[in-house]
């Protein structure tokens, strides 16, 4: 059975300017001086009085959304050769704005030995100069509803017994770049004569470009049920249920510019005698580049509730996991001008109060970061009621949430949130890889290191009520990752062990243990504060290892 919702919204703007202006003078006056005509050598570069200039301004705006539906499937007995039910709303936006420029100035002059030269250049009606101006920006938002699986009676699959999920995925891209130059070329130009005393040259060369990028990426998907009654036997997973959300935005601007000013003389030792300004405060050479880029990103996935019973799978045996990233790349509040090395930082705006950007505004109280990611995952819930035999994982359980911020410049935010994840059997779990594996993870990277991070974690809960937990050669019986305030409970007619005998591990948090029934093998609790506690009817059968990170071990039971 194959149950689907699909949207996908693609929109793109593609901008580009090629601009170029080229001449070639031959510079031929009598040297008379009262016929001299000194228009011809007054405004050099051209050197005729004309100019050669390139002005380009692009404004690009792409909005992509896309939003699936809802998806339910009720079934009773489904043989499938392949994947036995697979049931999904999935939902994708991209936006994009590709920008670029090119500009070129190119001016040949050749000079005549009799030429002389008279006060050229220097009041700025001539020379080359180019200007670009580039604003795009790129707003995607991609939203996938419920999924809701309820199967009984039995499933055979070759692949995946039952597959729940709920995935969206927005993307949103701006790219600019710019290519200025400009070049003059004076042949033979020592050859030529000046009068008024110490003249020189003045050869006005420009380039200014300006950028302004924005970049958001909004990505939402919804809860995802699965309940299963009977028994599943699958070649691949036996029961998955995914809630994923992905969000990515970035800017990428670029600019080179270039002037160049190039006596070329045919003997060597003419190139003495030319005097050529290279240009001052006034009449420079000179490249000024401004840019301005905002990036956000946000990923919010929902809840995954999985009720089983008898599972039997060549993969995982049973698998939910809520998930959400989030990447914004290439923020900055930065404005360069004068040259590659001289650059002043712009004061952060204020924040916006409508647009697409409101949405994002209330996510963090603080000044408006250039940079801005946001992922949040949810609680995940699994109850399994029936034995579980997998040549993979029993039992796996995940919240993660990544929020990853780059800035090159200004203010980078990466906000991540991981929820609860609780598990409980009722049944044996024979395992090839760790019996029951439950984690709640958040990360956050802003400017590695350098930008605001702040991550936020669930508790994770492992209550074995009745049957045997069982890992693999190698694996734990039951392991926990990440969460904070974590717990695990064995009831009394619960066990857990593996078959080289590790038993439990923890991660860097904090964990309690509550034994009722029987743990075999190592406990190593990791880091954090740590706690076993062996009730008057646990029996703890201990391996080589009891690592509690120098936590207390209480028993009122059998050791």
């Amino acid at each position: 059975i194959v149950a689907s919702s699909v949207a996908v919204a693609n929109a793109g703007v593609t901008q580009s300017a090629d601009q170029s202006n080229s001449t070639e003078n031959n510079i031929e006056v009598p040297t008379r001086e009262g016929d001299l005509d000194t228009r011809q050598v007054l405004q050099p570069g051209p050197m005729d009085g004309g100019r050669q200039r390139n002005e380009s301004f692009q404004d690009g705006f792409a909005v992509a959304e896309a939003q699936s539906g809802k998806v339910a499937v009720i079934s009773y007995n489904d043989p499938a050769g392949g994947d036995g039910v697979v049931a999904t709303s999935a939902a994708s936006a991209s936006a994009n704005v590709d920008q670029s420029v090119s500009q070129s100035n190119e001016s040949t002059n050749n000079f005549d030995d009799d030429v002389m030269v008279l006060n050229s250049g220097g009041n700025g009606r001539g020379g080359q100069s180019n200007e670009s101006r580039q604003s795009g920006g790129a707003f995607s938002i991609a939203g996938s509803h419920e999924v809701s699986v309820k199967q009984s009676g039995r499933v055979e699959a070759g692949g995946d017994g039952i597959n729940a999920t709920s995935a969206a995925v927005a993307s949103a891209t701006v790219r600019q770049h710019v290519d200025q130059t400009n070049t003059t070329d004076l042949i033979d130009f020592a050859d030529a004569q000046t009068v008024q005393g110490d003249q020189k040259v003045m050869l006005p060369q420009r380039n200014r470009a300006s950028q302004r990028g924005e970049a958001l990426a909004q990505a939402f998907a919804s809860n995802v049920s699965v309940i299963q009654k009977g028994k599943v036997v699958a070649g691949g997973t036996g029961v998955q249920g995914v809630s994923t959300a992905s969000a990515t935005a970035k800017v990428d601007q670029t600019a080179d510019q270039f002037n160049n000013l190039e006596p070329v003389f045919e003997e060597e030792e003419a190139a003495e005698e030319a005097e050529v300004q290279d240009g001052d405060k006034k009449e420079p050479r000179w490249n000024r580049y401004r840019n301005r880029a905002r990036t956000g990103a946000v990923a919010v996935a929902q809840n995954v509730h999985i009720t089983t019973d008898r599972v039997t799978a060549g993969g995982d045996g049973v698998v939910g996991v809520s998930t959400a990233s989030a990447q914004a790349l290439g923020g900055n509040a930065r404005r360069r001008h004068g040259g590659e090395n001289d650059v002043e930082t712009l004061e952060a705006a204020e924040k916006s109060n409508g647009g697409p950007w409101s949405a994002v505004n209330g996510l963090y109280d603080g000044e408006r970061p250039s940079a801005f990611a946001y992922a949040k995952a949810a609680q995940v819930n699994i109850n399994t009621k029936g034995a579980i035999v997998a040549k993979g994982n029993g039992v796996y359980a995940m919240s993660y949430a990544n929020a990853e911020a780059q800035a090159e410049d200004g203010r980078a935010v990466a906000l991540a949130k991981a929820d609860d994840v609780n598990v409980t059997v009722r049944d044996d779990v024979t395992a090839g890889k760790t019996g029951v594996y439950a984690g709640s993870v958040a990360e956050a990277n802003a400017n590695n290191g350098a930008g605001v991070e702040r991550t936020s974690q669930g508790n994770v809960s492992v209550a074995i009520k009745k049957g045997t937990v069982t890992g693999g050669s190698g694996y734990y019986g039951v392991a926990v990752v990440g969460g904070n305030h974590n717990r695990i409970t064995i009831g009394s007619d619960g066990a857990v062990t593996s078959a080289s005998n590790h038993a439990i591990y923890g991660g860097d948090q904090d964990e309690i243990v509550s034994n009722k029934g029987m743990v075999i093998g190592n406990v190593d609790l990791g880091g954090g504060s740590n706690a076993f506690n062996n009730k008057s009817s646990g029996s703890f059968y201990t391996a080589k290892t009891v690592d509690l990170n120098g936590g207390l071990l209480t028993n009122s039971g059998l050791l």
